[in-house]
């Protein structure tokens, strides 16, 4: 990274946010990532110098991330079941219910059926740089890992593998904790077998009438990865 600038200030973004002039185009940056311009005449322009980035490092704005659910907060007693049943087929629901309370639950699990591996067109280690990251985040993002630590979700690693972890807005104002596995992309090897469309799914249910939706929690994170995939994953 290198200091850049000086740039307009054009406006102020919430409470920690500012809105910078950079080259005729609107961005915002995290006031942790500007510094003041101080001229060295005595002139009254007034400016702030950016920190250098590119469009892919480039992080426009700072929000908490959301804490991490370790432990449970739901259960089988939270499912919703449908008013319109009579009391017999009420009660009977809740009793299904009441004989998986370990998957009925929003703390992620792990499957013991497969594990995942990852198979690459290269034995050259991928390594990518570490995107910047805001000093007001850097303690959120480092208990974040503690946490998934602490899951089993990660585990320390010496692997000359790398790929950078990236913040992505999510809908609510918060950010979603990522790893940018691009570069790792370009190089798996990926099954030519094509998966079914949609719409080819839709087709065989037409004859059917009961319908089930499952909705795993943080479902990458219940798939266990093979040794030699653990090695090609750190971030």
């Amino acid at each position: 990274m290198q200091w850049k600038g000086p740039f307009t200030v054009l406006s102020e973004i919430g409470e920690s946010s500012y809105s910078i002039d950079v080259n005729g185009k609107s961005k915002s940056f995290h006031a942790n990532l500007l510094k003041e311009y101080i001229s060295r005449d005595k002139s009254n322009v007034v400016g702030t110098t950016v920190i250098s980035m590119s469009e892919d490092e480039e992080q426009e704005s700072c929000f908490e991330l959301p804490a991490l659910q370790t432990n449970q907060s739901e259960s089988a007693s939270d499912v919703v079941v449908n008013d319109e049943l009579g009391v017999g087929q009420s009660h009977e629901v809740k009793r299904v219910l009441s004989k998986f309370t370990d998957v009925l639950t929003d703390v992620p699990g792990k499957t013991d059926v497969l594990k995942c591996d990852i198979k690459l067109t290269t034995d050259k280690p991928i390594k990518a740089k570490p995107y910047p990251v805001p000093l007001s985040m850097r303690d959120s993002l480092q208990e974040e890992v503690r946490k998934m630590i602490d899951m089993g979700v990660i585990e320390p690693s010496n692997s000359p593998y790398s790929s950078p972890v990236v913040l992505v807005p999510k809908p609510d104002g918060t950010k979603r904790f990522c790893v940018d596995y691009r570069k790792l992309n370009k190089v798996t090897t990926y099954e030519a077998e094509p998966m079914q469309t949609m719409t080819e799914i839709f087709s065989e249910l037409s004859n059917d009438k009961y319908f089930s939706r499952i909705d795993l929690t943080k479902g990458y994170w219940q798939v266990e990865m093979t040794q030699s995939a653990k090695r090609r994953l750190p971030l």
